[in-house]
């Protein structure tokens, strides 16, 4: 049988990340390449694989099951774990693995399976902590101009919770802008300008290099 759990362990440290698979020899050398590569998605795993170096990981399949199984099993492995293992998985919910004619990983998640993320996330109160190790994981990853514009249209026409309202009000008071009220030091001084050869109009240094010389609009 080809599907099942696997685990990819550190023998140092004794760190570990459960996965699920219908194929798990091909998902485990999928995550052999992106961690030899240092573009795994989990930031946790790879800084272990460079720290400690690829001799001492263990890619193994834990556990055999049928794919109708995974999910389920996938996530009481994870629930028993928590607490108790050094996980390397950010979170306890099933959500990983290869689906059926998706080599990439990019799944799709059941409608099923969303309902119990949002009851899982409901009302759930981060640590700080736990919220600088989301926002270390996100350092450096950039969102694609067609994520961006799914962002910006959820976010079209909506108001901002009394909450952001709150937080903003209350590091505005904790960090007062020390020019305010005060006259810029910058004000009534003159800044050296350079004529554009195509135009001829004088433009600060920031603004020629922006608008003029090789990216003059009367360049011939």
């Amino acid at each position: 049988m080809n599907s099942g759990i696997y685990h990819i362990k550190n023998n140092v440290s004794n760190g570990i990340y459960f996965g699920r698979s219908i194929d798990v020899a091909d998902r485990l050398s999928h995550h052999r390449q992106q961690l030899r590569r240092g573009v795994h998605v989990n930031k946790r795993l790879q800084h272990s694989w460079n720290k400690h170096g690829e001799e001492v990981f263990e890619f193994k399949m834990v556990w055999e099951e049928l794919p109708e199984n995974l999910e389920e099993l996938e996530g009481l492995v994870l629930e028993t774990a928590w607490g108790s293992e050094r996980l390397f998985n950010h979170h306890k919910l099933s959500v990983g693995g290869f689906l059926p004619d998706n080599k990439l990983g990019c799944f799709s998640r059941s409608e099923e399976t969303k309902k119990k993320m949002s009851v899982a996330f409901t009302g759930r109160e981060f640590s700080e902590q736990h919220k600088q190790k989301i926002a270390e994981a996100k350092t450096g990853l950039k969102a694609s101009v067609e994520t961006k514009q799914k962002m910006s249209d959820a976010r079209t026409g909506k108001a901002r919770p009394q909450s952001w309202h709150d937080k903003m009000a209350e590091h505005r008071a904790n960090n007062p802008n020390p020019m305010l009220g005060q006259i810029s030091p910058m004000r009534g001084k003159k800044f050296p300008t350079i004529a554009c050869e195509h135009c001829g109009k004088e433009a600060s240094k920031g603004n020629y290099l922006r608008w003029h010389g090789a990216n003059c609009k009367s360049k011939e």
